[in-house]
């Protein structure tokens, strides 16, 4: 039931509870670009693997198709840079880009990457204002927190920014940009 003109990329989904693995069409705005998408609150997924957080080895269901409903999202890892969209969709104006080494921490998982952004990294308006719910880290390592065996490692990771609780700036450097 895969549509779309886009390529079929694989990913991992992350919601409080599960980590889903199935494969979606994107187009050429990335993973990014269904994320945005006003039109719908789903994303369609194919050939869909779930495990539960608590047993990340252990297969607990197994389906053909499932829909993810956007909101319930906690974080996407991604296969490659590309396929999460452009970077500059997660930059907030024009000029240099600069990278943070950033930590976000939910409710489940800590999520520890680099953020790309320009000027200054003022998270109190970046968590709090601007456009989209979604943000772009790349070279990303995610642990749940009650779980330690669930980890990822990422090229680039999606974070639902609604679902961050704590950011720790991890290079007290980066302060003075």
């Amino acid at each position: 039931m895969l549509h779309g003109t886009g390529r079929i990329v694989t990913a991992n989904f992350f919601t409080p509870g599960y980590r889903i693995v199935g494969k979606v069409a994107i187009g050429a705005a990335g993973m990014m670009g269904l994320l945005t998408n006003p039109a719908t609150s789903f994303i369609d997924l194919n050939d869909v693997k779930m495990a539960r957080l608590y047993k990340p080895g252990v297969l607990a269901d197994k389906r053909d198709f499932l829909q993810l409903v956007k909101f319930g999202l906690v974080l996407i890892g991604m296969e490659r840079v590309e396929d999460a969209g452009p970077l500059s969709s997660s930059r907030s104006s024009y000029g240099k880009p600069k990278n943070y080494q950033i930590r976000f921490i939910t409710a489940s998982y800590e999520i520890e990457g680099t953020l790309e952004r320009t000027g200054r990294l003022d998270m109190k308006s970046f968590l709090a204002d601007g456009a989209g719910d979604f943000v772009i880290m790349r070279d990303a390592n995610v642990r749940a927190i009650q779980y330690p065996d669930m980890q990822l490692k990422s090229p680039a990771v999606i974070v639902n920014r609604r679902k961050v609780d704590t950011v720790a700036l991890l290079n007290m450097d980066d302060l003075g940009a």
